[in-house]
Protein backbone atom coordinates (compact mmCIF):
# COMPACT_ATOMS: atom_id res chain seq x y z
CA UNK A 1 0.00 0.00 0.00
CA UNK A 2 2.74 2.29 1.10
CA UNK A 3 4.50 1.53 -2.35
CA UNK A 4 1.63 2.63 -4.55
CA UNK A 5 0.62 5.51 -2.40
CA UNK A 6 4.81 6.39 -3.75
CA UNK A 7 4.40 5.73 -7.20
CA UNK A 8 1.11 7.71 -6.98
CA UNK A 9 2.49 10.94 -5.55
CA UNK A 10 6.01 10.56 -7.75
CA UNK A 11 3.69 10.10 -10.87
CA UNK A 12 1.15 13.18 -10.68
CA UNK A 13 3.97 15.63 -9.15
CA UNK A 14 6.71 14.99 -11.21
CA UNK A 15 4.66 14.80 -14.98
CA UNK A 16 1.55 17.08 -14.58
CA UNK A 17 1.23 20.45 -12.90
CA UNK A 18 -1.45 20.17 -10.33
CA UNK A 19 -2.49 20.95 -6.95
CA UNK A 20 -1.62 18.23 -4.28
CA UNK A 21 -4.35 17.83 -1.68
CA UNK A 22 -4.08 15.57 1.57
CA UNK A 23 -7.46 15.33 3.56
CA UNK A 24 -9.13 13.56 6.13
CA UNK A 25 -12.18 11.73 4.02
CA UNK A 26 -14.98 9.56 4.58
CA UNK A 27 -18.28 8.73 2.09
CA UNK A 28 -20.01 5.70 1.11
CA UNK A 29 -19.06 3.15 -1.79
CA UNK A 30 -22.43 1.70 -3.00
CA UNK A 31 -21.12 -0.86 -5.16
CA UNK A 32 -19.41 -2.53 -2.00
CA UNK A 33 -22.45 -1.34 0.40
CA UNK A 34 -19.39 -0.03 2.39
CA UNK A 35 -19.64 3.24 4.47
CA UNK A 36 -15.83 4.22 5.04
CA UNK A 37 -13.20 7.04 6.90
CA UNK A 38 -9.47 7.21 6.07
CA UNK A 39 -6.94 9.58 4.63
CA UNK A 40 -7.29 10.62 1.03
CA UNK A 41 -3.94 12.26 -1.29
CA UNK A 42 -5.73 13.61 -4.66
CA UNK A 43 -4.58 15.26 -7.60
CA UNK A 44 -6.43 18.13 -8.62
CA UNK A 45 -6.09 19.62 -11.86
CA UNK A 46 -4.73 23.19 -12.13
CA UNK A 47 -4.15 23.12 -15.99
CA UNK A 48 -5.41 25.48 -18.43
CA UNK A 49 -4.15 24.50 -21.89
CA UNK A 50 -3.07 20.91 -22.81
CA UNK A 51 -3.46 17.57 -20.69
CA UNK A 52 -2.54 16.82 -17.29
CA UNK A 53 -2.82 13.56 -15.14
CA UNK A 54 -5.77 13.96 -12.13
CA UNK A 55 -5.73 11.67 -8.99
CA UNK A 56 -7.01 10.56 -6.08
CA UNK A 57 -5.73 7.33 -3.63
CA UNK A 58 -8.28 6.68 -0.84
CA UNK A 59 -6.75 4.56 2.25
CA UNK A 60 -9.56 3.91 4.59
CA UNK A 61 -11.84 1.62 6.82
CA UNK A 62 -14.65 -0.25 5.32
CA UNK A 63 -17.20 -0.46 8.19
CA UNK A 64 -19.59 -3.29 6.60
CA UNK A 65 -16.86 -5.65 5.89
CA UNK A 66 -14.48 -4.02 8.57
CA UNK A 67 -11.37 -4.48 6.99
CA UNK A 68 -9.15 -1.58 5.22
CA UNK A 69 -10.23 -0.81 1.36
CA UNK A 70 -8.35 0.58 -0.86
CA UNK A 71 -9.72 3.57 -3.86
CA UNK A 72 -7.63 4.22 -6.56
CA UNK A 73 -8.92 7.05 -9.21
CA UNK A 74 -7.21 8.87 -11.96
CA UNK A 75 -6.35 8.95 -15.59
CA UNK A 76 -6.02 11.79 -18.43
CA UNK A 77 -7.82 15.60 -18.39
CA UNK A 78 -7.51 17.35 -21.14
CA UNK A 79 -9.01 21.37 -21.89
CA UNK A 80 -11.36 22.23 -24.18
CA UNK A 81 -11.37 25.84 -25.10
CA UNK A 82 -14.14 28.04 -23.42
CA UNK A 83 -13.78 32.01 -22.55
CA UNK A 84 -16.41 32.06 -19.38
CA UNK A 85 -14.63 29.15 -17.65
CA UNK A 86 -11.68 26.82 -17.54
CA UNK A 87 -13.43 23.50 -19.07
CA UNK A 88 -11.87 20.09 -18.53
CA UNK A 89 -13.26 16.71 -19.22
CA UNK A 90 -11.39 13.51 -18.09
CA UNK A 91 -11.31 9.40 -18.54
CA UNK A 92 -10.92 7.94 -14.84
CA UNK A 93 -10.46 4.19 -14.32
CA UNK A 94 -11.62 3.48 -10.53
CA UNK A 95 -10.50 0.67 -8.59
CA UNK A 96 -11.84 -0.39 -4.98
CA UNK A 97 -9.66 -3.32 -3.57
CA UNK A 98 -10.16 -4.62 -0.71
CA UNK A 99 -10.13 -8.26 1.27
CA UNK A 100 -13.73 -9.47 1.70
CA UNK A 101 -15.23 -13.12 2.71
CA UNK A 102 -17.30 -13.15 -0.28
CA UNK A 103 -16.28 -13.06 -3.62
CA UNK A 104 -15.26 -10.17 -5.43
CA UNK A 105 -15.16 -8.76 -8.80
CA UNK A 106 -11.62 -9.46 -10.02
CA UNK A 107 -10.62 -11.92 -7.22
CA UNK A 108 -6.16 -12.86 -7.83
CA UNK A 109 -6.75 -13.95 -4.25
CA UNK A 110 -9.09 -16.93 -5.12
CA UNK A 111 -13.01 -17.40 -4.28
CA UNK A 112 -13.68 -17.28 -0.52
CA UNK A 113 -14.41 -20.57 1.11
CA UNK A 114 -17.29 -21.26 3.79
CA UNK A 115 -15.11 -20.68 7.28
CA UNK A 116 -12.07 -20.05 5.85
CA UNK A 117 -10.13 -16.41 5.21
CA UNK A 118 -11.12 -13.21 3.46
CA UNK A 119 -9.70 -13.38 -0.08
CA UNK A 120 -8.37 -10.19 -1.50
CA UNK A 121 -9.79 -8.62 -4.58
CA UNK A 122 -10.79 -5.49 -6.73
CA UNK A 123 -14.36 -4.19 -7.82
CA UNK A 124 -13.27 -2.16 -11.31
CA UNK A 125 -14.96 0.73 -12.92
CA UNK A 126 -14.54 3.48 -15.12
CA UNK A 127 -15.92 7.04 -15.91
CA UNK A 128 -15.74 10.34 -17.81
CA UNK A 129 -15.87 13.74 -16.26
CA UNK A 130 -16.88 17.20 -17.15
CA UNK A 131 -15.71 19.97 -14.91
CA UNK A 132 -16.04 24.12 -14.63
CA UNK A 133 -13.78 26.17 -13.06
CA UNK A 134 -13.08 29.52 -12.27
CA UNK A 135 -10.30 31.72 -10.19
CA UNK A 136 -6.81 31.35 -10.14
CA UNK A 137 -5.53 32.07 -6.39
CA UNK A 138 -8.58 30.42 -4.88
CA UNK A 139 -10.40 28.32 -7.42
CA UNK A 140 -13.29 26.59 -7.14
CA UNK A 141 -14.91 24.08 -9.36
CA UNK A 142 -17.87 22.08 -10.08
CA UNK A 143 -18.95 19.33 -12.22
CA UNK A 144 -20.17 16.06 -12.89
CA UNK A 145 -18.60 12.55 -13.65
CA UNK A 146 -20.01 9.26 -14.19
CA UNK A 147 -19.67 5.82 -15.90
CA UNK A 148 -20.12 2.15 -15.62
CA UNK A 149 -18.50 -0.31 -12.36
CA UNK A 150 -19.60 -3.29 -10.92
CA UNK A 151 -22.19 -3.72 -7.51
CA UNK A 152 -22.80 -6.54 -5.67
CA UNK A 153 -26.13 -8.50 -5.95
CA UNK A 154 -27.34 -11.40 -4.30
CA UNK A 155 -27.01 -14.34 -6.55
CA UNK A 156 -29.45 -16.72 -4.88
CA UNK A 157 -28.12 -19.76 -2.41
CA UNK A 158 -28.90 -23.12 -1.60
CA UNK A 159 -30.25 -23.75 2.08
CA UNK A 160 -28.14 -24.01 4.89
CA UNK A 161 -25.37 -21.77 2.57
CA UNK A 162 -24.31 -18.52 3.86
CA UNK A 163 -26.13 -15.80 1.39
CA UNK A 164 -22.55 -13.50 1.81
CA UNK A 165 -20.92 -16.51 -0.50
CA UNK A 166 -23.75 -16.07 -2.86
CA UNK A 167 -22.66 -12.61 -4.41
CA UNK A 168 -22.08 -12.22 -7.57
CA UNK A 169 -21.70 -8.42 -9.77
CA UNK A 170 -23.68 -7.06 -12.05
CA UNK A 171 -22.79 -3.63 -14.16
CA UNK A 172 -23.98 -0.46 -11.89
CA UNK A 173 -23.51 3.48 -12.16
CA UNK A 174 -20.85 5.08 -10.57
CA UNK A 175 -19.79 8.91 -10.09
CA UNK A 176 -22.08 11.76 -9.03
CA UNK A 177 -22.19 15.53 -9.11
CA UNK A 178 -19.11 16.87 -7.49
CA UNK A 179 -17.95 20.13 -6.33
CA UNK A 180 -14.37 21.71 -4.61
CA UNK A 181 -12.48 24.46 -3.76
CA UNK A 182 -9.22 25.78 -2.53
CA UNK A 183 -8.14 28.74 -0.61
CA UNK A 184 -5.67 30.60 -0.88
CA UNK A 185 -4.23 29.35 2.36
CA UNK A 186 -4.28 26.09 1.44
CA UNK A 187 -7.54 24.87 3.29
CA UNK A 188 -9.64 22.79 0.07
CA UNK A 189 -12.79 20.28 0.70
CA UNK A 190 -14.15 18.46 -2.45
CA UNK A 191 -17.84 17.15 -2.23
CA UNK A 192 -19.03 14.30 -4.27
CA UNK A 193 -23.10 13.40 -4.26
CA UNK A 194 -23.70 10.50 -6.18
CA UNK A 195 -23.34 5.97 -5.74
CA UNK A 196 -19.33 6.80 -4.56
CA UNK A 197 -20.42 9.92 -2.42
CA UNK A 198 -17.39 11.17 -0.55
CA UNK A 199 -16.52 14.33 1.64
CA UNK A 200 -12.82 15.51 1.70
CA UNK A 201 -11.34 18.59 3.51
CA UNK A 202 -7.52 19.19 3.80
CA UNK A 203 -4.47 20.92 2.85
CA UNK A 204 -3.49 21.58 -0.32
CA UNK A 205 -0.16 23.51 -2.25
CA UNK A 206 0.08 23.77 -5.85
CA UNK A 207 3.01 22.54 -7.83
CA UNK A 208 4.52 22.80 -11.04
CA UNK A 209 5.47 19.44 -13.43
CA UNK A 210 8.39 18.89 -15.69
Amino acid sequence: MTLLLSLFCGLAVAQTPGALVVSASGGMDYPTDNAWTGLEVAVHPTHTSGYAFIGKFDMTYGFKDATPIAFLEGGPSIIIPEDEAIVRVAILTRLGMLSAPYPLAIRPGGTPQVGGRQQFGVVPGVMASLEFEWGDVAPYTVGFKGGVGSSAVDGGCADGVDPAYCITWAPAFIGGFYGRFRMKNGLAAELIVGPTASLSIGWGRRFSGN
